[in-house]
């Protein structure tokens, strides 16, 4: 592709209106500022590229096709790396020399503005390299596969990579109808991209065109390439929706035997991830044309629609990749802010494909992991600030606790709170219906998903996406003559932005002498709750969310039988105590044991008591609480106190 270069016009500051305020902006640190050109929307692109699977360079040529959304249209503009050489731009398939390109940007400016409502074609030609090693996983990688003597490069967008490799406005305010791609590479290597292949040219210069086109609306950072000296492994996934018709796999892995071989077992499982999807999550968006992925080198994979890029074929690759065509690319989320509705989701489907295609154990396994780490996160929300969102701040967009692991609790805990599978799925499958192809916000989410349960969730959002934190939970049960028992639960968080979590709690009782178990969902409207509850048998122990459902941390948990009713008639004081504890017991014959406890389980004081009012020196201990475990005999009796 030879074309010539076109000399700017450096005069732009004075012919465009709008110029002033995008320089102004750019004066501030750099955030995500493409909303201040949201004034048009693409609805077509045909791309087309020379790539190498050797090297990073490419040449460009790139239409888009757009119209006006604003009042008044009289700049247009783009973004693409400062590295590329710019050699040619055409509006309406006429040369203009209107344009700047200056850090990183392309400002065209119309002779005449474009009203709202008319459609205009840009087009534009460049070449250059820009290596993506250089950069935060951004823009064209090349590797070389050792084992299978494959060299190999590759595109990745996400978030503000596209202008990397292709002039784009990087905006999630719309979505591109449909995009044809036209990759030519040397012959003997292939190149996968989105949606269908529709036809393979054969040159005269060896070279092979790979001619790709998709019909689904997508969002820009979506679009991608891979170029290697590829071989397709296809399979297809028969959904019970399609009643017997099926849905390609397809996949480019490396033309090597060895590469099959290793492969081939962990790639036919994408069958059954698809098929369990589309039962769980409503019909694959993209059945018309294919899904599949390219073997690359990418540190983790990348769910560019209808065809991610994967470095290997483990099953949390496989179903989370799989998994974002329904929750990232079908639906995608409005804004950076939002993020979390594609990653939560898509990863909270790792938890829905382990359950089910292998087993409960491993599944929770996984849940229990990301509560884990979700509490490594005392600050920051789920929901990311407009504020930090910007260019430098892609660990923060992404950041694995928060975006990820915290995010797919979230949508745990309100599988939860919903407290009925066929609901919970049924709301699944009705959003990714109602909301196909298009974007949505956290509080859009919120919403329909309040229309669809009857659920008030206002709260919930506030505390969990847009709050900080999570709560300590605390139990102490006191037990009664004939059953009765009284549960006192407390609640701290971690961060004062957040001083309450309302969500309601369970709270298994296990019964004495293996009488079994009872478990019960407590309504939590205050930081101290109280309940009475009338038991069958005596409580040996209680556990707080027995089956994993809130992130939190267990504080104290205390069982005992009410000390005025009690085989020992013990009596503990003052609680609060400062220096010293009294303790009063029956006067038997019998020495009594005090043992004290901390909140973890650390026994710290032990003492023999041989008379009723005896005083326990305490003025060493910590302020904090305790438990006291008084045992006389074959009886004990537990009682809390707390240390001031």
């Amino acid at each position: 592709m030879s074309i010539a270069q076109q000399p700017f016009n450096h005069d732009i500051r004075n012919r465009c209106s709008h110029f002033k305020s995008f320089e102004n902006s750019f004066k501030t640190p750099p955030r995500d500022n493409t909303h201040v050109a949201d004034t048009y929307n693409p609805h077509y692109m045909h791309m087309k590229m020379d790539v190498y699977s050797d090297r990073v360079d490419i040449a460009g040529d790139i239409s888009t096709y757009a119209k006006v959304t604003s009042a008044q249209l009289d700049t247009i503009y783009l973004e693409l790396n400062q590295a590329f050489s710019l050699d040619s731009i055409k509006l309406n398939d006429v040369l203009t020399t209107s344009y700047t390109f200056e850090n990183s940007e392309i400002f065209i400016v119309l002779d005449t503005p474009l009203n709202q409502g008319d459609d205009f074609k840009i087009n534009v030609c460049y070449h250059g390299a820009v290596d993506g090693m250089n950069l935060p996983r951004y823009g064209i990688y090349h590797w070389y596969k050792g084992i299978y003597k494959s060299h190999i490069a590759f595109s990745m967008s996400q978030p503000f990579g596209a202008r990397h490799w292709f002039p784009i406005r990087q905006s999630l305010q719309y979505k591109i109808d449909s995009v044809y791609q036209e990759y030519t590479c040397p012959t003997g290597n292939m190149v996968g991209s989105n949606g269908v292949l529709e036809h393979i040219t054969t040159n005269n210069d060896s070279t092979t065109t790979f001619h790709w086109k998709t019909r689904y609306p997508m969002a820009y950072y979506l679009i991608a390439f891979a170029v290697a000296n590829y071989m397709e492994y296809n399979l297809y996934a028969k959904p019970t929706q399609l009643q017997g018709d099926s849905i390609l796999i397809q996949n480019f892995i490396y033309n090597d035997p060895k590469c099959l071989n290793f492969y081939k077992d962990d790639i036919d499982i994408s069958v059954d991830v698809m098929e369990l999807y589309c039962e769980k999550f409503g019909l694959y968006p993209f059945y018309k044309e294919k899904y599949g992925a390219c073997l690359t080198a990418t540190y983790g994979g990348m769910e560019h629609q209808t065809m991610s890029n994967q470095p290997d074929f483990s099953f949390y690759l496989v179903q989370h990749e799989m998994a974002h065509q329904w929750f990232g690319n079908n639906i995608t989320c409005a804004t950076w802010s939002d993020i979390w509705l594609n990653e939560g989701l898509a990863t909270y489907a790792d938890f829905i494909a382990k359950k089910f295609l292998i087993g409960d154990d491993e599944a929770m396994e996984d849940i229990k992991g990301d509560q884990n780490s979700a509490m490594d996160a005392i600050n920051g929300s789920v929901y990311i600030p407009e504020d930090e969102v910007y260019y430098g701040n892609k660990e923060r967009i992404f950041s694995g606790v928060l975006t990820y692991d915290k995010g797919t609790c979230l949508i745990h805990q309100l599988r939860y709170l919903i407290n009925n599978d066929d609901t919970f799925f049924g709301f699944l499958q009705h959003y990714t219906d109602t909301f196909r192809g298009q974007t949505i916000t956290t509080d859009q989410f919120r919403d329909a998903l309040e229309d669809y349960t009857g659920l008030d969730l206002h709260s919930y959002f506030e505390q969990w996406c847009y709050g900080q934190g999570y709560p300590t939970y605390s139990v102490a049960c006191e037990q009664g003559e004939g059953g009765h028992a009284h549960f006192t639960i407390t609640q701290t968080t971690c961060n004062t932005a957040t001083p309450f979590f309302d969500l309601p709690l369970e709270i298994k009782v296990l019964y004495a002498n293996e009488q079994g178990d009872s478990t019960f969902r407590m309504p939590i409207t205050a930081n101290t709750s109280y309940f009475d509850i009338q038991l069958p048998y005596q409580v040996d122990s209680v556990l707080i969310d027995p089956n994993h459902w809130i992130i939190n941390k267990v504080g104290e948990v205390s069982v005992g039988i009410d000390e005025l009713q009690n085989d020992l008639d013990l009596v503990v004081g003052p609680n609060p105590a400062q220096d010293y504890l009294q303790v009063h017991f029956k006067k038997t014959n019998t020495p009594m044991t005090i043992d004290i406890f901390d909140i973890s389980g650390q026994l710290v004081q032990s003492h023999c008591l041989y008379q009723s009012g005896q005083h326990i020196d305490i003025s060493q201990l910590p302020n904090a609480y305790y438990l006291i475990k008084a045992t006389q005999g074959q009886a004990t009796v537990s009682k809390k106190i707390m240390k001031i």
